[in-house]
């Protein structure tokens, strides 16, 4: 696995809505109560809004990674190949984007070949492509 630097994101915080102990590390989108979070569940709307980096209870501080890179966890039923265009599946994890219709929100800068892993992902904001060739 490849090592990339820090200090080269942004984020910003808001509060659990219920508890993300299990969240850690996936899309996450704003809440209904203004402040909150909660896990993204790969809808169009809210669109994700960044991937979260800690495991807050609820009522707790989530922090989220807006741009630049993080660990995303993908539920990799297809390959995710190495630049690849990712977006947001029903749990929150990443998905290859499929079809020209679908929004990304991160190239992956690994490649799995299938299952449930941490990759490397750079944060993108929700474009919409014709195919997944960067």
């Amino acid at each position: 696995m490849a090592t990339y630097g820090s200090g080269q994101s942004l984020g910003i915080t808001l509060s659990a809505s219920g508890d993300q102990d299990s969240t850690q590390y996936k899309f996450v989108q704003f809440a209904e109560t203004a402040g909150q979070f909660l896990i993204a569940n790969g809808a169009s709307a809210p669109a994700p809004i960044g991937v979260l980096q800690n495991d807050p209870q609820s009522g707790a501080a989530g922090n989220i990674r807006t741009h630049g890179i993080t660990q995303l966890w993908c539920d990799a039923a297809t390959a995710i190949g190495l630049h690849d265009f990712v977006t947001c599946g029903s749990d929150g994890a990443a998905i290859v984007s499929a079809t020209a219709s679908d929004a990304y929100y991160g190239v992956s800068m690994e490649a799995i070949s299938s299952g449930c892993e941490l990759i490397s992902v750079l944060l993108k904001n929700g474009i919409v492509v014709a195919d997944n060739t960067p």
